[in-house]
């Protein structure tokens, strides 16, 4: 904590003192090792009075410490951002003229994403604009821009930023559906088919997956029909895999799922996804296949990405697992 780049630190660690609660705290780390919290710091329960008073000192915090490195004054605004404070990273920005970089995509993006999560849309079009500008193939700029011209009632601006973005990546879902909203503000009858169209031409899977859901979200087979075809192309990557068997899944085709994830295996230099092993113990369940699934079943939890969250999900899907298996000994004993 000392040899961070901050000239005056005793108020930071009078905090240690302080009766504060910081789990559920959306705090990056660079603001956590300023502060000087440790992991056990971070595993008890904050209130939301305690938020307020979180905020009202990381204010005051803010106007009197000296931040002394332009890479740590970034970080920490993305992480103000990040914690949903911002005008606190407006506050910041206007506390550090001399560290707030035009030339650097990540300040210039930040300070855009604050702008518009406190409404001042003029500023943070201006910023976006050159966020997009330094980094033309990162799609931030462009979904942010596109959110901004949503609000803003620019319907016009909002479509030819979305397909702009699309230009750069065709298979960003969220400004697919971005491009759904102002289509759809247009004319309600045909939006539909304007995105089938959009996404048919880009040969793009997250397009063609939207449309399908669009036409009939309780029709599985549509959307799966429409990836296979991508697939048998020679489509590709982790994002259209976990779609393609995902609707695969729904559709109750098993047996082609499995298909797919086991040649992406035969092939892949690196373990697979955990949400492609996930389809496949789904499919071997569906297939009452129950000791592949089992087997699958443990691959799945020792995968190393793996998110801490899904634990409940885990405990289901073992639970359905182990009763399959033990409703089949029951009837073989019978």
């Amino acid at each position: 904590m000392d040899n961070l780049p901050f000239t005056n630190l005793k108020r930071a660690k009078r905090m240690q003192s302080v009766d504060m609660n910081w789990s559920d705290m959306p705090m990056g780390p660079n603001w956590q090792t300023l502060l000087g919290l440790t992991q056990a710091d971070m595993a008890t329960k904050v209130s939301d009075e305690r938020h307020q008073e979180f905020q009202t000192y990381l204010a005051d915090f803010l106007d009197s410490e000296k931040v002394t490195s332009q890479e740590l004054f970034i970080n920490l605004l993305e992480e103000l951002v990040g914690m949903k404070y911002p005008d606190l990273a407006q506050r910041f920005i206007r506390n550090y003229p001399d560290y707030f970089a035009r030339e650097d995509f990540r300040c210039v993006l930040t300070a855009g994403i604050a702008a518009l999560m406190t409404g001042d849309l003029a500023s943070a079009e201006t910023y976006l604009r050159e966020a997009q500008i330094l980094v033309p193939e990162e799609p931030a700029p462009y979904v942010n821009l596109c959110q901004l011209f949503w609000q803003d009632g620019r319907m016009e601006d909002g479509l030819i930023w979305a397909r702009a973005g699309l230009d750069s990546d065709k298979n960003h879902q969220r400004l697919w559906e971005l491009m759904a909203v102002f289509l759809r503000a247009q004319n309600e009858a045909t939006y539909v088919d304007e995105i089938q169209r959009e996404a048919k031409k880009r040969s793009s899977w997250a397009g063609l997956s939207l449309a399908a859901d669009l036409i009939n979200d309780r029709d599985p087979f549509l959307k799966s029909e429409w990836l296979k075809e991508l697939y048998d192309r020679g489509e590709r990557g982790e994002g259209f895999l976990i779609e393609l068997t995902a609707a695969m899944g729904a559709a109750g085709q098993y047996k082609d799922l499995l298909d797919v994830i086991s040649s992406e295996q035969a092939q892949a230099e690196e373990v697979v996804s955990w949400q492609l092993i996930l389809h496949k113990v789904q499919g071997h369940l569906g297939l009452e296949d129950l000791k592949s699934a089992e087997s699958d079943f443990v691959i799945l939890e020792r995968h190393r990405e793996l998110p801490k969250d899904l634990s409940p999900m885990l405990t289901a899907l073992k639970t359905e697992i182990n009763d399959s298996i033990a409703e089949l000994n029951t009837k073989d004993r019978t």
